[in-house]
């Protein structure tokens, strides 16, 4: 049903995340947005047709540059947005670039960043436990 809005909507934050940094509403406006759309997709997200396919990348997509974003309210978005994308596709989420992310995000001043990095955490670890404490284990490490 809605899944001709999906696409558009998701093209249209691809081409606002290329704005500069310095409008940060604009971004957390589109965090919440890829929030939503990754929400109505749902678990269809877990298939692998095509369009699917297209779908999760461009969210994955989303996320990363929300993420690289320098306000912590925006990274939080992001981490936010990981953790619907992992909810819905465990399978999808690298979560060898994940997990050393959020530790170092814990370090963060921002205590919206910290809690979303602590929601995450606990999601992935109640769902992939081993795989997250190897992650953590060897960014420890270095």
């Amino acid at each position: 049903m809605f899944r001709l809005y999906v696409e558009p909507c998701l093209t249209l934050t691809l081409h606002l995340l290329s704005i500069p940094p310095s409008q940060s509403d604009v971004f957390q406006c589109c965090g919440r947005l890829l929030g939503a759309l990754i929400i109505t997709i749902g678990s269809e997200l877990q298939t692998n047709t095509n369009y699917i396919s297209i779908l999760r990348s461009s969210c994955l997509t989303d996320s990363n540059l929300l993420q690289m974003h320098i306000e912590p309210i925006v990274q939080a978005k992001a981490i936010q947005a990981l953790r619907q994308l992992h909810l819905f596709a465990p399978r999808h989420v690298n979560l060898s670039t994940l997990v050393p992310e959020l530790i170092k995000a814990l370090k963060s001043r921002d205590l919206s960043l910290r809690r979303a990095c602590v929601s995450c955490l606990r999601q992935l670890s109640q769902r992939e436990a081993k795989e997250v404490s190897e992650h953590a284990k060897l960014f420890m490490k270095d």
